[in-house]
């Protein structure tokens, strides 16, 4: 997040700088913060993420390869190398960085309150 931006103005910058998408609608599905969010970097320094989940519509024409899973999106900046879609379902746990863990675990659960510790 940017020094005065809005939690909206850095989900929509985000968006567009590592997807090159334009979110044309969006709302707010859930906020996550407490224990769960706790991460321990190697040098021992620990933090706890705060991290807001939005619900969002983009406009695809155009942008899915042929495979019908992957986004065409040139990063110049690479921060985004290859971006796939996958039913929640498909994806495994194990493959997430553990700071975005409790979001998929709580994706495959349908949990559905908004503020999740």
């Amino acid at each position: 997040m940017d020094a005065g931006e809005s939690i909206e103005e850095t989900m929509l910058r985000e968006v567009l700088e590592e997807t090159g998408l334009e979110v044309r609608q969006y709302e707010l599905y859930s906020v996550y913060s407490g224990p769960r969010m706790k991460y321990r970097y190697p040098d021992g320094n620990e933090v706890v993420f705060v991290m807001f989940i939005f619900n969002a519509k983009v406009d695809l024409e155009g942008r899915i390869a042929e495979d019908n899973n992957t986004l065409i999106y040139n990063d110049d900046n690479q921060e985004s190398l290859t971006l796939e879609f996958k039913f929640i379902e498909d994806i495994n746990i194990e493959d997430i960085s553990t700071v975005q863990r409790p979001i998929f675990e709580d994706l495959k659960r349908e949990v559905i309150n908004i503020l999740r510790t």
